[in-house]
């Protein structure tokens, strides 16, 4: 039984974090190709939710 959980729990954690990696990519590059000051917007708080995690 814990042991169906924690690997649950893996998974899941696993999926949330490529989720996390697919947003935070999309965002730089939306954002670089867009105004070019993606150090200082999005990249920067996409780091900080990760950060936070």
């Amino acid at each position: 039984m814990l042991n169906t959980l924690s690997t649950e729990h893996m998974f899941n954690s696993e999926l949330i974090g490529k989720t996390y990696k697919i947003l935070f990519l999309f965002c730089f590059w939306q954002d670089f190709f867009l105004n070019h000051e993606f150090f200082l917007t999005c990249n920067n708080r996409e780091q900080l939710s990760l950060f936070s995690l």
